[in-house]
């Protein structure tokens, strides 16, 4: 699959597998089987989706949210940095912004504490890279 990001082509990267946040989205709803981290030996053992090195999911604010898409994310963070699995997210959002999207309506308490869990992951582990001087971080 092929893609740009800031003139840096997906294909450049043949190390990665690269999944848009919306298919990322329908193949967890499609595949019923939550918590189990999508791996990077095999994405529900479909070695398709993953290659050896890393995953990059894109436009992560793009996707419809629910509690186990967040779910999801926080197994699949977990489990890059417990193994030691470089993961990229890209986003057209500040932090706060993609705070918003990911808990809703907010009323989820399970959910929230999910998505600040990620966020803090995100914050110790990541190294962030913002392409527009007026951003924001998270």
């Amino acid at each position: 699959m092929a893609g740009i990001l800031h003139g840096v082509t997906f294909d450049d990267l043949p190390e990665y597998r690269f999944i848009r946040a919306v298919d990322f989205a329908k193949e967890v709803k499609q595949s019923g089987v939550y918590g189990n981290a999508f791996n990077f030996t095999g994405f529900y053992e479909d070695g398709e989706f993953f290659h050896d090195c890393g995953l990059i999911i894109d436009d992560i604010d793009k996707m419809k949210v629910d509690a186990d898409i967040v779910t999801e994310l926080f197994s699949l963070i977990d489990h890059a940095a417990q193994n030691d699995r470089p993961l990229i997210f890209t986003t057209q959002v500040v932090g706060s912004e993609l705070v918003k999207i990911l808990t809703g309506n907010g009323k989820n308490q399970q959910r929230n504490d999910r998505v600040e869990s990620i966020i803090n992951r995100i914050r110790d582990k990541a190294e962030i890279i913002m392409f527009d001087k007026q951003a924001q971080l998270l």
